[in-house]
């Protein structure tokens, strides 16, 4: 069975990131990808994602409150969440990391090992804009644009 190993990134994995991972998740359970040995129908394909940030503010905090309640009234559960720095380890253990914004995508650039094995990319072609400390509306505004994002990216990378 073919893996494929995603890696969501953002400044500092409490809102955006997280988003993304729950998105990435759910996307494929409604396409009936594996997300694990015993979750999906197995069309031989097995589909690993996670979430990171460039920065270790939050590191073992849950997702921004406002963006779990965000991501709730869109379908996301991001209760389970738990904020990590994007490490050495990530750039040999993942096929792609994907970046919320261009501030993320230097960052991670800087980061990278020139013997990396994940192609590192934007998630969109255009910024993601960071919902952090402003206005409900913003967080559910963002929530949604990476949801809606997910339907043409996972397929773009899936080869489907």
């Amino acid at each position: 069975m073919e893996r494929r190993a995603l890696l969501f990134v953002c400044l500092g994995n409490i809102c955006r990131s997280p988003v993304a991972e729950a998105a990435a998740r759910q996307w494929a359970r409604t396409h009936g990808l594996n997300l694990g040995l015993n979750l999906g129908l197995n069309l031989g394909l097995n589909l690993a994602v996670g979430s990171r940030g460039t920065g270790p503010w939050h590191q073992g905090r849950p997702a921004d409150a406002a963006m779990g309640q965000a991501a709730a009234a869109i379908g996301l559960d991001l209760s389970a969440h738990r904020a990590r720095q994007l490490d050495l380890a990530d750039f040999y253990e993942v096929d792609h990391i994907l970046t919320m914004d261009g501030r993320n995508y230097e960052d991670v650039l800087d980061l990278a090992p020139p013997n990396r094995r994940a192609q590192i990319a934007r998630f969109a072609p255009f910024d993601i804009p960071d919902p952090y400390g402003g206005t409900a509306d913003r967080f559910h505004e963002v929530a949604t644009m990476i949801a809606a994002r997910m339907n043409d990216l996972l397929p773009e990378i899936l080869g489907e």
